[in-house]
């Protein structure tokens, strides 16, 4: 346990020096945190209706975490904000290790597996230098897992816990489902499983449930069943190059081996918990309920702890086999070649967002109050948080009515070859300036349409554009 204790303060001392370098964040999805922390500190409330926007939007979010940040940010600068949040994220080390020895019953093979998901380079890039709620929400999903595998122990703190993730983020779906995707194989198994699993499981459905219709109700009758879609015109693709890319061959066919080893021809109560989280994190993804980012993240880390069990099943055989004496060599041998083919991943995080280019949607605060500036939707919470300006569209997709037709605008826009279309997305959203970026090479887009109706008002790392004419000038 000493160990445990060490390797997770060198590992929150790493993050915490690699984090601060900067004081900037490496997404908009801190920008529109700063945006909800800064305005319930002020009024206590969150931001519902939305000013800095062009057309009629009203957030809707599980508080948890802004709450919780805001809380800190009343006795701490924003910068130390990223000590809190980094912190919390730390904590996957624990819960990992807590969890994977519970299931696995060796404390260096669940050390291992602390380690490899807290490296996984996905994990460090959505909470290194980002202001998101997967930092309370991914260790607080194992934690409840660990919690729900010896439920008559633990019951008053899995409710408690069961409670803040509800309302932290809608990660909640992939527990549930999971939780009920453990009392369906225990029943195909014919397996005796507690009463109070199934009493938790109707609980955990009922009190989700009533906490997303009660906040997102408007939403539920715009959008149907769409309504539980993070991203609704953009949520990335998963396929299994591209998981094979972000958790590493070996994990991945070892871990997915142990799910059939387990599934045909073994049966282990506590794998077949992990081996759920695996199936509805694999189906939630499928139907693209979840965005790509969360659920890679969670089918990563229930196939790092099946490769881990399958290191275990391996040195169980090793120690009949003539080769006994060096089943330590083989079994911490293949775990190292893993951490090496995660350590490069590590090298290409998202750096936080440079002086330079904040700079340009600082500027943007020179402009007539009221104005609209159009942008990509990843530069939208920055024009509305260090620009003080309306934004036509932003990642908040769920927020917007509209959302895939102002996507779809955004994107045409950048493409115009003629000076009317431009001028009629303009119109159309009432904005009078545009930003021109190197995020536009990340779409494929470039925005090559010179002319007299749009004029340079400040160049830098970004540009912004101010619209010099109106379309019945053509």
């Amino acid at each position: 346990m000493r160990k445990l204790w060490i390797a997770f303060s060198i590992y929150l001392l790493v993050r915490l020096v690699l984090s601060l370098q900067s004081p900037n964040y490496s997404d908009d999805v801190s920008y529109y945190t700063l945006r909800q922390i800064d305005h319930i500190s002020m009024t206590g409330k969150p931001i519902i209706h939305d000013d800095l926007f062009s057309g009629e939007r009203h957030f809707i979010m599980l508080p948890f975490y802004y709450y919780l940040m805001a809380f800190f940010g009343m006795f701490l600068p924003t910068v130390a904000l990223k000590i809190v949040n980094n912190i919390f994220a730390s904590l996957i080390v624990l819960a990992v290790y807590l969890l994977a020895k519970r299931i696995i019953k060796n404390e260096n093979i669940a050390f291992i597996c602390s380690m490899l998901a807290a490296l996984f380079p996905l994990y460090l890039k959505v909470t290194l230098n980002s202001l998101s709620p997967l930092s309370i929400a991914v260790p607080g999903s194992i934690f409840l897992i660990y919690l729900f595998l010896d439920i008559e122990k633990n019951l008053a703190g899995l409710i408690w816990v069961t409670i803040f993730l509800v309302l932290n983020s809608t990660t909640s779906f992939i527990l549930v489902l999971s939780i009920l995707f453990f009392i369906f194989l225990n029943y195909i198994y014919q397996r005796d499983y507690s009463k109070l699993h199934l009493e938790y499981a109707v609980f955990f459905m009922t009190f989700l449930l009533w906490v997303i219709f009660l906040l997102f109700k408007n939403n539920f009758q715009a959008h149907g069943f769409s309504l539980f879609r993070e991203q609704l015109p953009y949520l990335g693709n998963v396929d299994l190059h591209s998981l094979m890319q972000s958790l590493g061959l070996i994990p991945l066919s070892l871990g997915m081996y142990s799910v059939y080893l387990y599934i045909v021809k073994k049966t282990n109560e506590n794998i077949t918990m992990i081996i759920s989280v695996f199936f509805s994190s694999s189906i939630l993804l499928a139907l693209k309920l979840i965005s790509s980012e969360t659920g890679v993240l969670f089918l990563s880390i229930s196939l790092i702890i099946l490769f881990g069990q399958f290191l275990r099943d391996l040195m169980l055989n090793l120690e009949k086999s003539k080769i006994s004496a060096r089943q330590d060599i083989i079994v911490y041998g293949i775990a190292a070649l893993v951490f090496l083919t995660i350590i490069p991943g590590m090298f290409f995080l998202d750096k936080p967002y440079t002086e330079s280019y904040l700079a340009g949607f600082r500027w943007i605060n020179n402009t007539p109050r009221g104005s609209t500036v159009l942008g990509l939707p990843k530069e939208g919470s920055l024009i509305a948080y260090l620009g003080e300006r309306k934004s036509m569209i932003d990642t908040q997709y769920l927020t917007i009515d509209d959302a895939s037709v102002r996507f779809d605008d955004v994107n045409a826009f950048y493409d115009s070859r003629f000076r009317i279309n431009a001028l009629r997305t303009l119109d159309k959203y009432d904005a009078d300036y545009f930003i021109v970026s190197k995020d536009l090479d990340d779409l494929n887009l470039s925005f090559t349409l010179k002319d007299p109706c749009f004029a340079i008002a400040y160049k830098g790392e970004i540009e912004v554009y101010e619209r010099k004419c109106d379309i019945d000038e053509d």
